[in-house]
Formats: structure tokens, sequence, C-alpha cells
């Protein structure tokens, strides 16, 4: 029981340092725009879309991870979370098209 109950700290403070991280760049895209705009060229439109992509990310995650989290574990679905979070973050340095950035900003919310 004793070790269930540290296992669990464990699993709170993981989940705690994601939510962390993940708000941290939720908070970063408004500042983000302009800059994609200017390096595009695209226009308002297109980061509408790209922000109904990231969302739609964000929905699919919540709806699904649910479901994985039962199935294979809460460990497991935050890890994996993790490892997409620090990707499409890390990724960001090198996109080159406005189509990969959004694709990396729909990663970025899974």
């Amino acid at each position: 029981m004793r070790y269930l109950l540290k296992d669990r700290k464990y699993v709170i403070a993981f989940a705690f340092l994601c939510s962390l991280i993940f708000g941290f760049v939720e908070n970063q895209k408004g500042t983000a725009i302009p800059p994609i705009r200017d390096q595009f060229g695209v226009s308002y439109g297109s980061i509408g879309i790209m922000l109904m992509v990231s969302t739609l990310g964000y929905l699919m995650a919540t709806f699904l991870g649910g479901y994985a989290g039962d199935r294979f574990g809460l460990k497991k679905v935050l890890v994996v979370g993790f490892i997409l979070l620090i990707f499409s973050c890390l990724s960001f340095v090198f996109v080159r098209s406005f189509t990969a950035v959004v694709i990396l900003f729909f990663i970025l919310n899974t």
C-alpha cells in the first residue's frame, strides 16, 4: 500500500509538471502570432485555422486521453503526452513551412 501512495505522488507531480509546461506554452501562442505571420506571410484567416486546428487537437486529446488512461494506465499516457509536448516544442526551431507549424500546434495540444 505504501508503494502505491509513493508511486501516486510521483504521478501527480509529473502531471503537475506537464500542466505547468503546457500552460506556459499555451500562453505564448498570442505572442508568437505576429512573428509567424511575418515569417510565413500568412493571413489572419490562416492564423485562425491554425488556432482552430490547435483547439481540435486539444479536444481530441481530452476525449481520447481519459479512455487511454483507463485502458493503458495513467503513467503511460502522461509519459506519451509529455514526449509529444517536448517533441513539438523543440521541433518549432526547425520549421520551414506554415503547414508544419499547424501540424506542430496540433501535436502540441494533443
